[in-house]
């Protein structure tokens, strides 16, 4: 008898967890790329992980999408579509959102290649980051459970650029270079990351590309660097 109770503990099904704060009982399905994110009608299959309500429920999906669309508007239909539908309409729904998110978006800016010449211009910005960076924290934890099937904390420390596309020479084209595709979602949302074991600890690194060229690189330092990084 202890055998067959010993069997059956060993085939049970692992206890749901939320996949932001990794506490038991989660009481919904969150969307890992916010729904919003996409034009009508939506894939069939987008990512969804347990999560609680109130864990994913306060995050701004709709100043993220407007800043991204607004970034990504130039270089991609789905962006400029959205720009022209739903962040119009959470615009005229919310005045405060329509003033944030412009003063966002301000003037372009030159880009500067190493030698000093100027190759391009870019839209500058103005983040919030306290509306913004949370979803695209949350965002990580799901591409890392997603691609690696373990959580990671929500007291994970995080280093954030915008604009990664332009930093790529040396060592971190080759890190780009060394990494794997991740989820996909063609002319919304890409993810490519890189695992770097350091002995017990591991660092890695997480490319978020929404509408075809606004690119975020997170890097995620291994545990005992946590408490030295801002996010």
């Amino acid at each position: 008898m202890r055998d067959r109770a010993a069997n059956k503990n060993e085939t049970r099904a692992p206890v749901p967890v939320c996949y932001i704060c990794g506490g038991q009982c989660p009481d919904s399905r969150d969307h890992v790329i916010p729904d919003c994110f996409f034009k009508s009608p939506r894939p069939d299959n987008l990512l969804t992980l347990p999560a609680h309500y109130t864990c994913h429920n306060h995050l701004d999906d709709e100043y993220a999408r407007d800043i991204l669309s607004g970034l990504g508007s130039e270089g991609s239909g789905i962006a400029q579509e959205l720009w022209n539908t739903k962040t119009k309409r959470s615009f005229e729904r919310s005045a405060p959102l329509r003033k944030s998110v412009k003063a966002s978006l301000v003037r372009k800016i030159d880009l500067i290649s190493p030698a000093g010449i100027v190759f391009d211009q870019a839209p500058a910005i103005r983040i919030e980051r306290d509306r913004f960076y949370p979803l695209m924290r949350k965002i990580v934890q799901g591409m890392y459970l997603c691609h690696t099937g373990e959580l990671l904390p929500p007291i994970f420390r995080s280093a954030w650029s915008l604009n990664a596309l332009l930093e790529l020479s040396g060592d971190r084209r080759s890190m780009l270079e060394a990494s794997q595709f991740g989820l996909v979602y063609p002319e919304v949302f890409g993810c490519r990351y890189l695992i770097v074991n350091e002995g017990a600890a591991a660092a890695s690194v997480w490319w978020l590309c929404f509408y075809t060229d606004v690119v975020l690189r997170c890097y995620v330092p291994p545990r005992h660097l946590w408490s030295s990084l801002a996010l």
